[in-house]
């Protein structure tokens, strides 16, 4: 939000880290007190004693509060407004990343790669929707090697990853030892640990691609910063996986074409040469 005075504004909020707790604390009792320059303009203007009005009790647990606040709060500040200047930036630098890369390979490693770094996880995984099996099939993810996916299948029903795409919704698991939902098979063929889990469905306008995980949160539990995180980061996915195969689309159809192209080409020039008047005469006095 941006209005006049901002710069100052924030700069202000940093004047607290330049004055020890202590001065600022014996500046608010000096300025608040009984016989402080506030509360000495308040009777004097008014022409009040001290007995017709009521102040806030100045050395109280709510003043130690207050004074702990705002020496704390610019730390507090400074820590927030760094964490998202730069979560900002990456997902900027991933946006622009997924808007420049047609390769859908190498599109999907960008999705996993960024997933874990925005989402502060072990690992991250991409699973999409296969329309002649009906199954989801990993297609990347971080901690497993794209020869060692082949095979791997994890079925819609009764599966973390299916309950997302048919829900269409985004899902925390804790801890998936206690969710009925999770399956062990793919722990025991890639020699990786699953703690926890959140996986949002990538959806286009009229169907689900798939689903984006997020594996094993590094520092305490996915929170709500995690889910938008993630919905955000798979809905620009799902566009560019939509253009990377739309592309993928059109190449095939240039090389079909393409060779079907060579053989009309040929039989054209030959149809071209028969037809030709010098070779009917020729054909005539033959």
């Amino acid at each position: 939000c941006r209005f006049p005075g901002r710069r100052v504004f924030e700069w202000a909020l940093l004047l607290p880290i330049a004055m020890p707790a202590y001065v600022i604390a014996y500046t608010y009792t000096g300025l608040l007190d009984v016989p402080g320059p506030v509360q000495t303009w308040l009777r004097a203007t008014f022409h009040l004693t001290r007995q017709d009005y009521w102040f806030p009790p100045i050395r109280s647990l709510g003043g130690a509060i207050a004074m702990l606040t705002l020496v704390l709060y610019p730390y507090v500040y400074l820590l927030a407004r760094a964490a998202f200047l730069n979560q900002s930036v990456a997902a900027l630098e991933v946006s622009r990343t997924l808007a420049s890369t047609l390769d859908l390979a190498k599109l999907l490693r960008h999705v996993i790669e960024a997933a874990r770094e925005l989402t502060g996880t072990e690992a991250a995984s991409i699973l999409l929707f296969d329309p002649i099996s009906g199954d989801l099939r990993f297609e990347a993810t971080t901690n497993i090697e794209s020869a060692a996916l082949e095979g791997i299948v994890v079925k819609v029903e009764g599966s973390i990853a299916g309950w997302i795409v048919t829900h269409q919704e985004p899902l925390v698991v804790p801890d998936v030892s206690q969710d009925l939902r999770w399956s062990q098979a793919v722990d025991r063929k890639t020699a990786f640990v699953t703690r926890s889990i959140l996986g949002v469905p990538l959806l286009t306008r009229d169907k689900t691609l798939g689903a984006l995980e997020a594996i094993n949160k590094r520092e305490g539990q996915f929170g709500h910063e995690d889910i938008s995180t993630l919905q955000t980061l798979a809905a620009q996915a799902s566009v560019a996986i939509v253009n990377a195969r739309l592309f993928q689309q059109s190449d095939q159809i240039a090389d079909m074409a393409h060779e079907l192209r060579t053989p009309l080409n040929s039989l054209m020039a030959t149809t071209s040469l028969l037809l030709r008047p010098d070779k009917a005469i020729y054909r005539a006095g033959d």
